[in-house]
């Protein structure tokens, strides 16, 4: 049931952020307009909660990554570094991109749309 579960949301994420590429990449100016009204704001809700749960606690450790790590260091997050990477990071043309560690293993490859 976990599995069956886990991969319908897999395929609702996706499909949505395929949809907000599709709006962003092909879209009339309707388009444009309601991606930046709705989605861009969806998009940054999401990274903000996400963000939030791996904030580091005073120690410096990441309260959800926590367990996995040694005690006894202060680690850095990888979901703090994925987002950085996307968000800030410039990226080359053509540099290869490390799936996060918690992103779906199966399906295609996510390619960005022209310009961002």
């Amino acid at each position: 049931m976990d599995e069956v579960l886990a991969a319908s949301i897999h395929a609702e994420l996706d499909g949505t952020l395929a949809t907000y590429d599709r709006m962003a990449v092909d879209g009339d100016p309707t388009a444009h307009q309601a991606l930046l009204t709705s989605g861009v704001l969806r998009l940054t809700g999401t990274i903000r909660d996400l963000l939030d749960e791996h904030r580091p606690d005073p120690r410096g450790r990441c309260r959800t990554c926590r367990p996995r790590w040694r005690i006894g260091r202060a680690p850095r997050c990888p979901v703090w570094f994925t987002v950085h990477r996307h968000l800030i990071a410039v990226e080359q043309p053509g540099t290869p991109t490390r799936a996060a560690r918690h992103a779906t293993p199966a399906g295609p490859a996510h390619t960005r749309p022209a310009g961002s």
